[in-house]
């Protein structure tokens, strides 16, 4: 099996607090506007369940779908589940795809969120989730998708983006990226466990990457007949039309 994020699995609770501590608060906000009666929440890229976790929070009515295709990430995701009661009996995980799971969704969501993921799809697979938010969104229903920098394929010297002390041991996380095509770029992640300045673990994993600029992707959902809206923190509000909405760009 070739799971990318096995390496990832074990530091990204750890490294991702920096960039959890400034989205938090942004899609907390936001999810206060849903109405979980009218069907589930469908979380894209759940991956250890930080961001499932923020839904529950935000809406403790809720029934949440989430979707994890990793098979590593996938297993800190159900373990951190079963062991919560906030989200035990409540969070249905399907280790999947987009399109590997489009088939098993609910006909109808309350809400989809998409953090840290987008960059990840392809021109084709945006497509399938403008598509499938335009079908399967309530009407006025939101989704709240991430488009993170950098907004096109650029060099990122390698660099160390966070580091933190658990015990004995510091757990940091290296970056750095290059150009891979007109619109890809290669992501090499590297990860330390030190102990009084010694390595005692070092592992790395590369991705492919497809940036995109928050105004095309707000184009691709015009496309599709969705509402758009920035929040901040590179959060964009996509929502379906209403009763008496007008489905046109408004960021």
């Amino acid at each position: 099996m070739n799971d990318p994020y096995a390496v990832t699995a074990d530091y990204y609770h750890l490294m991702s607090e920096p960039y959890w501590r400034q989205l938090r608060p942004v899609l907390a906000d936001a999810l206060r506007q849903v109405d979980p009666a009218v069907g589930p929440v469908l979380d894209i890229g759940a991956g250890t369940g930080l961001s499932t976790r923020v839904v529950a929070d935000a809406l403790p009515a809720a029934r949440i779908v989430a979707l994890e295709p990793s098979t590593a990430m996938c297993a800190v995701l159900r373990t951190r589940t079963a062991d919560d009661p906030a989200l035990h009996g409540r969070v249905t995980i399907h280790a999947a795809t987009l399109a590997e799971a489009e088939p098993a969704l609910p006909p109808v969501l309350s809400a989809v969120v998409a953090t840290a993921v987008l960059h990840h799809f392809d021109p084709d697979e945006r497509r399938l989730l403008t598509r499938l938010l335009a079908e399967r969104l309530a009407p006025g229903a939101p989704a709240f998708v991430e488009v993170q920098e950098p907004p096109a394929p650029c060099r990122i010297p390698r660099t160390r983006y966070h580091a933190s002390a658990v015990g004995d041991l510091v757990y940091e996380g290296w970056m750095g990226a290059e150009p891979s095509g007109a619109d890809t770029m290669d992501w090499t992640m590297t990860y330390r466990t030190t102990s009084a300045g010694r390595v005692l673990d070092e592992r790395s994993a590369r991705f492919t990457m497809h940036p995109i600029p928050l105004a095309r992707m707000e184009a691709e959902a015009a496309e599709a007949g969705l509402a758009t809206r920035r929040l901040g923190s590179g959060l964009l509000e996509l929502r379906t039309p209403g009763a008496g909405q007008d489905p046109k760009h408004a960021g």
